[in-house]
């Protein structure tokens, strides 16, 4: 029963990181446009649309941390969560530009995925990095107590 609820407390530990790693990518990548109104939702702000993007994807992560769980080669497992967890915040850092930035401007495509690449590669590859160095540390200790 207590291992059970070790569990509990380790899933909701990553999940809390995870989001607010999320908050802190999407903030510091896209939070130059924080202040100009979302063409979707005009009555709430950059820091909610974020926290939605945030929560959504630490359910995703979880999911895919309990999934990947069973993957025994700690590499694989790691660089699996690497990708799909930049993938994820790639797409909600696109999301936010769209809504925030390029929906006022004439922007294509194509520089509508250079210019969320571009804000959004580094605090991506430093936040990530070291989640999930902190996630697989978190997990260490909790198998040695």
């Amino acid at each position: 029963m207590v291992n059970y609820w070790v569990k509990k407390r380790e899933i909701l530990k990553i999940g809390l990181i995870v989001f607010v790693a999320s908050l802190l990518v999407m903030y510091i990548a896209m939070g130059k446009y924080s202040d100009i109104l979302s063409r979707s939702n005009v009555s709430d702000g950059f820091i909610v649309d974020a926290g939605v993007f945030s929560f959504i994807t630490s359910i995703l992560f979880v999911l895919l941390f309990l999934i990947l769980r069973k993957i025994k080669k700690k590499y694989l497992r790691v660089l699996i969560q690497l990708m799909v967890l930049n993938a994820m915040w790639l797409f909600c850092n696109y999301c936010l530009f769209k809504n925030y930035h390029s929906c006022w401007s004439t922007y294509t495509f194509d520089e509508e995925l250079f210019y969320t690449v571009f804000y959004s590669i580094l605090p991506m590859i430093i936040i990530s990095i070291l989640l999930i160095l902190v996630i697989n540390k978190l997990k260490l200790q909790n198998y040695e107590e």
